[in-house]
């Protein structure tokens, strides 16, 4: 398959790039094995992966929370927390494969889940503490669906390179929501109500085109997986905006 990796990935910060690297290239292994679907082989890679997953957890986040802390990062705190629930993620795909004897399905959801917040944490959350954060137009934001809009214009941007002429926001009125997936979310305590995400099958294609270098045909678990984690992604960033307000 292409190279997932990109050079616009890479911080300047030789030990980290080197981890991130390394990572890309387990990923792509492991979307090859399962594309191949030969007789069960694809069950060392997976292995290989949560194995190799560990010891990225234990050193690399370790490696890069102690960089950060000896440059006065001040997202020190939140950047763990996304390590914290990365980690929870891993650990939570390992039990699945492992009570499904390693199903395809549950396979290609893990990938989609891990290239999804692979490419948006480095792309995003690293390039931060690097000093390579997008200057962005940061107005001020008064409503809790604008939170919203401006977190999903951050994810596109990072992800699909899309700038804020390329998106469109308008109401759809009656709610009539059209789309192949839809994501609903409900909100909770002082802000009460909910939120819709609806993605067409040509989105989801797009994003996974521009994350994995590869066409998908149909809107199977990676894709799903990785559109999942997309609104995950989406939903940290306004509720980051929300408590900041």
């Amino acid at each position: 398959m292409p190279d997932m990796w990109k050079e616009s990935y890479r911080l300047g910060i030789d030990r980290i790039d080197n981890w991130h690297v390394k990572l890309f290239r387990m990923t792509e292994n492991l979307i090859d094995a399962v594309g191949e679907k030969t007789n069960g082989d694809h069950k060392k890679d997976c292995v290989a992966t949560v194995a190799f997953l560990k010891s990225y957890v234990a050193e690399h986040f370790a490696d890069e929370e102690d960089y950060q802390r000896s440059i006065g990062y001040a997202g020190y705190e939140e950047h763990k927390k996304i390590h914290q629930r990365f980690v929870g993620t891993v650990l939570n795909y390992e039990k699945r494969m492992i009570a499904s004897d390693y199903d395809f399905s549950v396979v290609r959801a893990f990938i989609g889940s891990l290239t999804a917040w692979l490419i948006y944490h480095i792309a995003e959350a690293d390039l931060k503490f690097a000093g390579k954060a997008r200057i962005r137009d940061m107005k001020t934001l008064f409503s809790c669906l604008d939170n919203f809009s401006a977190s999903l214009y951050d994810v596109l941007h990072t992800m699909m390179g899309l700038d804020q002429s390329d998106i469109e926001k308008s109401p759809l009125p009656d709610y009539n929501f059209e789309g192949d997936l839809s994501v609903a979310l409900n909100l909770i305590g002082d802000v009460k109500g909910g939120v819709t995400f609806v993605y067409s099958m040509d989105f989801a294609r797009a994003l996974i085109r521009s994350m994995m270098s590869m066409e998908p045909d149909c809107l199977d678990e990676m894709v799903l997986s990785a559109m999942a984690e997309l609104t995950n992604i989406v939903s940290g960033g306004a509720t980051i905006r929300l408590m900041s307000a």
